[in-house]
This record gives C-alpha cells, structure tokens and sequence, in this order.
C-alpha cells in the first residue's frame, strides 16, 4: 500500500502563488519568483525521491542551492513525508522550517528504527534575483517507499565496494597511511579518541565541516591549502578549503596510535590517489576557515 505523504506546503500559499503568477504573467529563472515556501518544497520533494544520491538527481537540485558540491554522505534518513512550514522573510532572506516525520536512520553500522519528529530550518537567501537554500547541507531526507533500508545499510557499509562515502575515504587513507583506526561515520570524527584538535593544520590531518556543531563532511588535509574528500557530485576531489559551507575544525592523529604496520617516514602523508583537481579560488593560500553559509 502507497504511503502518504504530509502535503509539502499549505493549499492556500498555493492559491495565493498561483493567483500572483496570473496577475504578473511568466517569470524568469528557476526560482526567481517563487515563495522561499514552494522553494523549499522543491527541495525536499525531489531530496525525498533521492536526487542527492545520484548525479543525475543532483543537477536538477543544483538550481535550487547555494553550494556546488555534494557530499558523499554516509548517513541517510528514512521518512515518512514532511510539511513545509510558514516562511520568516525579509526582501534577501528567509528561514522555512521543515517538520519531518522520521522513521530510521540509516549509516554504515546499519538501520537505527526510531520513529520521531524532527524540525529542520532551510535558510534561504535571493541569489542574483533567486531564492537560494544556502548550507551547510543537512544529510538527505528519503521517503520510505522508495527505499530498501536493508540494502542502503548494505551500500554505506564501510566494507562495501559500490559506494565510497566521504567517511570511508578517510579511514581507507588512514589505514592506508599505517594507522590502525576503527571505522567511524563522519558525525563522530570530533569526539574520536585517536585524534586531538589543532588550530593550523599539517599534511594527513583530518578537515571536518560542522553543521550547527557536527561534522556532515570530511577530508583529509592535502598541503596548500587543498583538501581531498569524497563527494557525489564530482567523486574524489582536491579542493580548495573553502569548497565546502560550515565552520571548519582539524584533527590530528596521536602518535601512539596502533600502526598497521612499521612507522616510515612518510606516515602521515596521503596515499596518492587518483582525484579530479577541482579549480578553486585562492589554490595554494594560506589554510583559510571555511565558507559563508550561501556557500560563495
């Protein structure tokens, strides 16, 4: 039996759209003169069917966004619909909360069943003339009915071949590296026991991107002012610090952690790896925190 899903926005913010859209005729651009409410209902309407999850999905999302590149997520979350709420707004910003009803969670260590309500708010900001939804991102929001939660689990797992999600990639770099660390998904790399904080970061150390104080992404410190990290729109990528919205926070492993192997000289270098360079301002700067929250 098909689910049913919350209606995305209310039946009345429709008619007073579509009533305004025969007053003022045809519009330009994507979203230029959408409520931030039908904006939003966009978004996680086509979020809900999985367009973060493909490449093919994210470039029907990208018009809608302030970021450029996706995350490989290594966290998705199982709804059963959402409800788009009243936006706050002024003329170049606004805030449409968004009340999802949540059924699990799904990572690499599995399915965590918990049904509960959770109420994230959308920013969103008038972009040149467009309603924009600004990061940093929060992890994809899927409906239940288009989902195998057993065989997404399956996907994440860090043992598995067919995705490589941004938290995989560290731990096979670390591993790689010598050191003898635990997998661990990318929202508990801050309280992880192996590593300390630094406040400027060296080669090997890890580059952790915060959403409202837990990290959503992660790489690895590359030199330069460059990061290496996994992501779903451009695979692994060297980027430039500031690619990626949120605050920025570096690890740096302890020296007594357990080695795979014997200690080298090149211990906390990265492996080489095959990553598309991705052309970015200020390559070769001095590290930087990281972008403003339209991701620009």
């Amino acid at each position: 039996m098909a689910r049913k899903r919350v209606p995305s926005y209310r039946a009345e913010r429709a008619l007073l759209f579509c009533a305004l859209a025969l007053v003022f005729g045809s519009v330009a651009g994507v979203a230029e003169s959408r409520f931030p409410e039908r904006v939003a209902a966009d978004f996680c309407e086509q979020d809900g069917f999985g367009a973060r999850l493909a490449p093919s999905g994210w470039r029907k999302l990208a018009p809608y966004v302030g970021w450029e590149v996706e995350p490989a997520w290594d966290e998705i979350v199982v709804v059963s619909g959402y409800e788009v709420q009243p936006a706050r707004s002024t003329d170049a910003e606004a805030t449409v909360p968004v009340r999802y009803s949540v059924l699990a969670r799904v990572g690499g260590r599995g399915v965590v069943e918990k049904a509960e309500e959770e109420t994230l708010e959308l920013r969103l900001l008038r972009l040149e003339g467009e309603w924009r939804i600004v990061g940093p991102p929060h992890p994809p929001h899927l409906f239940d009915h288009v989902v195998d939660r057993a065989e997404l689990a399956s996907s994440l797992s860090p043992e598995a071949d067919a995705y490589l999600s941004n938290s995989k990639l560290l731990w096979q770099l670390l591993r790689g590296a010598g050191w003898d660390v635990p997998y661990r998904p990318t929202r508990e790399l801050l309280g992880a026991g192996e590593f300390f904080a630094v406040a400027v970061p060296a080669v090997g150390d890890l580059v952790l991107y915060l959403r409202k104080g837990v990290p959503y992404h992660a790489g690895v410190y590359r030199g330069d002012g460059q990061v290496v990290s996994a992501t779903l729109t451009e695979g692994v990528i060297r980027a430039d610090l500031n690619a990626f919205p949120g605050e920025v926070r570096y690890l740096r492993i302890f020296a007594d952690t357990p080695r795979i192997a014997a200690e080298t000289e090149t211990s906390r270098t990265v492996p080489t790896l095959k990553e598309k360079d991705r052309p970015t301002p200020g390559a070769g700067s001095e590290p930087q925190s990281g972008k403003d929250e339209s991701g620009r």
